[in-house]
């Protein structure tokens, strides 16, 4: 062998290993951008889900595309709901309550009094300061 060729293969050697090693060897797991293009959308789907004027079709749209392209390094619990909010949307459920029947449309509900505290109980629990020291209730005229 030449002796003097040893010093430039070394160093071709050296450089394609470099570059084998930049390309392929970077590193194990998802990207950061792929988990955070896959985050960006999750988000943009559970929004979608929250704005009552969308059209179940397209809530629907949003959950697949994300349950086909954007799964990678997503966590269990993520897939699973995707997976659960299609199946939902397949079946015609658009993840909307119904309205509250019998009362006004201003969506303030009243509070009930509790089962068995009756009439009496609900003209006590509207006295301020009715109990005494210790929270024990305080004795009445």
């Amino acid at each position: 062998m030449n002796d003097t060729n040893m010093p430039c293969r070394r160093m071709v050697i050296t450089v394609l290993g470099a570059v084998a090693m930049a390309l392929g060897g970077g590193g194990c797991g998802a990207s950061i951008q792929a988990v955070y293009e896959g985050n960006v959308r999750f988000e943009h789907c559970m929004a979608l889900d929250a704005q009552a004027e969308v059209k179940p079709v397209i809530r629907h749209a949003c959950w697949v595309e994300w349950v086909q392209f954007y799964t990678y390094g997503q966590t269990r619990d993520r897939v699973v709901h995707a997976q659960i909010r299609i199946q939902q949307l397949n079946n015609g459920s658009a993840f909307v309550e119904p309205p509250l029947s019998g009362g006004s449309d201003s969506g303030a509900s009243l509070a009930t009094v509790p089962p068995g505290l009756g009439d009496q109980g609900a003209s006590s629990l509207g006295q301020a300061g009715s109990h005494g020291q210790n929270g024990t209730p305080a004795a009445r005229d």
